[in-house]
C-alpha cells in the first residue's frame, strides 16, 4: 500500500507541477502572430510519431509507448490510460502538445448509454497559450466493431470506419472546454472529437487511426450583461442525463 499512497503522492505533485509549469511557461504566453480568433482543429494520429506517450495496466488492446514505460497496475489506478500526444494544426502546420486522463464512467451502461469514459484534456499551444477540456465519451460503437468480433472472436475486421465518440456533457453531445493561459484566458466554449479507424488487427489491436479535435472558445461577457446566453448550454445540462453523471 506504501508504494500505491507514494505513486499517487508523485502523480499529483507531477500534475500540480506540469500545470504550473504550463501556466507560467512563456511558450503559452499570447504572441502577436497567434492566428485569428476562431475555431481550432487539431489532428493526430496513433500511433505514430505524434504519439509521445501511452500507458495503462497492460491489459488492453493498446501499444504502451515506449514500449518501456511502466504499466498502472495498482489498484487504484489500473483502470486509467494516460496518454501524451503531439497535435497539429491541418491548415497551418503548427503543433501543440496534448497531455490525456481517460477514466471509466460510472455511467456506463451497455444496454442505455454504452461504454462511457471520462477524458480530461490539458491542451498547450506554443505561442499562443493553454487550455482544458472536459469530456465524455461513448466507445461503444468502437469495441462493438473491433474488439469484440475481431479480439475475442476472431473475426475479420470490417473497415475502415469512422466515429464520434464525444457524448457530453452538454446535452448536445458537446465537450466542455475551458481556456487557461495566454489569449484562450477566461474564455469558454465547447469541444468534439472524431476518429477515422484504418486498421485493426487481433494480433496487434489498434493499427493505424486518425483523430481529429474541434474546438470553440469565445471570451463571455461582463457578468452584469444578464441578457447573455451561455453558447456552452452550461445552464442545458440535464442532472438525470448519463452524459452528466460523474462530473
Amino acid at each position: 500500500m506504501k508504494y500505491v499512497i507514494g505513486f499517487l503522492f508523485g502523480l499529483l505533485l507531477g500534475g500540480a507541477g506540469g500545470l504550473a509549469a504550463l501556466y507560467f511557461n512563456p511558450l503559452t504566453a499570447a504572441s502577436e502572430t497567434s492566428r485569428p480568433d476562431g475555431p481550432l482543429v487539431f489532428d493526430y494520429s496513433f500511433p505514430g510519431h505524434g504519439s509521445l506517450a501511452l500507458t495503462h495496466d497492460g491489459q488492453l488492446d493498446l501499444p504502451a509507448i515506449p514500449a518501456e514505460i511502466p504499466a498502472l497496475w495498482e489498484r487504484p489506478i489500473n483502470r486509467v490510460i494516460l496518454g501524451m500526444l503531439v497535435l497539429e494544426d491541418p491548415t497551418s502546420g503548427s503543433q501543440a502538445v496534448a497531455s490525456r486522463i481517460s477514466v471509466p464512467s460510472p455511467s456506463t451502461d451497455l444496454l442505455l448509454s454504452g461504454v462511457l469514459v471520462a477524458d480530461h484534456w490539458i491542451v498547450s499551444v506554443p505561442g499562443e497559450g493553454s487550455f482544458v477540456i472536459e469530456a465524455q465519451s461513448n466507445f461503444w460503437p468502437l469495441v462493438k466493431d473491433t474488439f469484440l468480433p475481431v479480439s475475442l472472436l476472431g473475426r475479420p475486421w470490417r473497415g475502415p470506419a469512422k466515429y464520434f465518440p464525444t457524448a457530453g456533457p452538454r446535452r448536445a453531445g458537446l465537450a466542455d472546454a475551458y481556456g487557461v493561459s495566454g489569449r484562450f484566458a477566461g474564455m469558454r466554449g465547447t469541444a468534439t472529437e472524431s476518429l477515422d479507424l484504418d486498421g485493426f488487427s487481433r494480433a496487434r489491436g489498434i493499427e493505424s487511426l486518425r483523430g481529429e479535435l474541434a474546438i470553440e472558445l469565445e471570451q463571455p461577457p461582463p457578468a452584469a450583461d444578464a441578457d447573455w446566453v451561455d453558447p456552452t448550454g452550461a445552464g442545458d445540462t440535464d442532472p438525470g442525463d448519463p452524459g452528466a453523471a460523474g462530473q
